[in-house]
This record gives structure tokens, C-alpha cells and sequence, in this order.
């Protein structure tokens, strides 16, 4: 009896949804999503890209695969959206965005500390 060979995906699975993601809706939109530029996309789909691929993978699966964190200003929110808002600019204007500006560099969840 032979047993039929599986064909094994090599690349991991949020890379996969980010290159379905990619066909549906185009690399702009997908791009706007994950907060990164079309040339990241790219070079992620090209395995290229220089910079921390981790931090890709948290927005993609933060964006399209459900992950989220609890945010102390916010409650539960994707992960994609805790990485664009320790990124954000300070305001002193908006009040939300005031607390996250003092809340976000000590949070845990900010990696770019």
C-alpha cells in the first residue's frame, strides 16, 4: 500500500493570509490595515525584508487572524491597532490619545521600547 504524500507548507500561516489578503483586497488596503507600507508587504511576500518580522506577523494576525491584547485605555483591542497606537504621535487634543501617549511606553504590550 502507498501512502499519498502531503504536500507540507513551508511558509508560516499568518504570511499565507497575508498573501490571500493580498489578492482580495489589493496591498494598498492590506497595507492601511497592518500600518506598514506596500513595500513591506512586498518584501515579507518576497522574504526580503530586512527589518523585525515579528512585528509584521503581530499586525497581520492582529488585522486579519483575530489576536488582540487588553489595553489598559482601551479594554481588548487587535494587536494591530495596540502597535499603530504606541507608534502614534502624542496629542494633547484628543483625550484617548492623550492617555494611550502616557499610558503606552510602559505598557507591556509595547515592543518598541
Amino acid at each position: 500500500m502507498t501512502i499519498p504524500l502531503v504536500e507540507i507548507n513551508e511558509q508560516p500561516r499568518w504570511i499565507d493570509v497575508l498573501q490571500q489578503q493580498c489578492q482580495q483586497l489589493g496591498r494598498t488596503k492590506v497595507a492601511e490595515q497592518i500600518g506598514y507600507g506596500k513595500t513591506v508587504i512586498s518584501q515579507v511576500l518576497n522574504d526580503k525584508y530586512p527589518g523585525n518580522l515579528s512585528e509584521v506577523e503581530k499586525a497581520v494576525r492582529g488585522a486579519f487572524l483575530g489576536d488582540t491584547v487588553m489595553c489598559p485605555v482601551l479594554d481588548e483591542i487587535g494587536v494591530n491597532l495596540c502597535q499603530q497606537y504606541h507608534k502614534n504621535k502624542p496629542s494633547t487634543v484628543n483625550p484617548t490619545r492623550v492617555r494611550l501617549a502616557r499610558t503606552c511606553p510602559g505598557c507591556e504590550h509595547n515592543s518598541t521600547k
